[in-house]
């Protein structure tokens, strides 16, 4: 999949507390304070038709976890998280649990990693620890590099029905292997895994700043790139219902690799609480007054928003930094 991405409005996730398996131990809601997530839209050329849209959820208590479900029509899921990116050097390991639901058939790349400069192909860089692509099973690759830059793997697991564990290690030569495994421990390397060569003299950092971003997705939609034509054949997959979780995402980084407010991510860091008794969403602050760069807002159109993200109306959020660019500028400003 490809991954230049822009701004184009603003959506929320909605209540779900059905206990479907995608939350062990806890139970899925719309965004909580403090999740990783973004709750904007962007536009991706791997799925362009209809529009994209961000129904992501998460589970109580893990705000490094997301939820996507797809509804029996075609559709184009995504969310990312830009508010942690970081640069692949400092990163050593990285772990998650994740859970696939009646996605066989279906388009689903549940987290990949995609770098700031893309361009390539099998050369870019990029990274989809699980994806279905080609649709017919679960997938680890590196947007189709091949020998002698990388390889991948079909894993024999079924995509409707799977719970486990993807582990990624990046060595001090810069050689990728990504393995998955059943259960919630950490995958043994093994002679089985994906593997790139070396990911520093890919595109993404040979030349480049070689920092990346996390995102999720289903592309069950009617148009794309190539991509989209490599990994559907140009077809959706009419009713699908895939659903899916990644849950407790843990990164061996050096110090200082994430932002403070990304610290979750860090391997060490606090396990996933038992969640709390569900709790209606908070009321979003109006935009007059005073607020904080990043707090949960109410934009001028009535929609909500937090940070550096647009408005539904294309505006900018009133408690986005005054540096944020990506939207035609705030109506109110709180931050002020």
């Amino acid at each position: 999949m490809l991954s230049k991405l822009a701004w184009v409005n603003g959506v929320a996730a909605s209540n779900d507390t059905v206990g479907d398996g995608l939350c062990p131990g806890s139970y899925a809601t719309s965004p909580q304070s403090g999740w990783l997530w973004d709750t904007g839209v962007r536009s991706y050329p791997s799925c362009t038709s209809p529009s994209v849209e961000n129904n992501a959820q998460q589970c109580a208590g893990d705000p490094t976890s997301v939820i996507i479900r797809a509804s029996g029509s075609p559709q184009c899921l995504a969310t990312q998280m830009p508010g942690c990116k970081f640069n692949l050097h400092t990163m050593s390991q990285l772990d998650f649990d994740v859970t696939l639901q009646n996605c066989q058939g279906t388009w689903a790349a549940p987290l990949w990693l995609t770098p700031d400069h893309w361009a390539g192909g099998g050369r870019s860089g990029e990274i989809d620890m699980v994806e279905l692509c080609p649709t017919d099973g679960i997938h680890s690759n590196f947007a189709g590099a091949y020998a002698p830059y990388g390889s991948e793997v079909k894993w024999n697991y079924d995509a409707n029905s799977f719970s486990g564990h993807i582990t990624m290690v990046i060595d001090s030569a810069g050689e990728v292997t990504v393995d998955l495994c059943t259960g919630s421990a950490p995958c043994a390397k093994t002679n089985g895994g994906a593997t790139y060569g070396n990911i520093y003299g890919s595109n993404a950092c040979s030349g480049a700043d070689c920092v990346y971003t996390f995102i999720s997705d289903i592309w069950n939609g009617l148009e794309g790139d190539g991509g989209y034509w490599g990994c559907t054949g140009g077809k959706t997959n009419p009713g699908s219902t895939c659903a899916y979780s990644i849950r407790n995402i843990r990164a061996k980084v050096s110090e200082g690799a994430f932002p403070s407010h990304c610290a979750a991510l860090v391997s060490g860091s606090s396990p996933t609480p038992s969640p709390p008794s569900p709790q209606p969403s908070p009321t979003p602050a109006p935009p007059s007054g005073s607020c904080q760069v990043g707090d949960f807002v109410t934009c001028s159109d009535g929609t909500s928003c937090g940070g550096n993200q647009c408005c539904r109306d294309g505006s900018t959020c009133p408690s986005a930094s005054n540096s944020f660019t990506g939207c035609s500028g705030k109506k109110t400003d709180c931050t002020r």
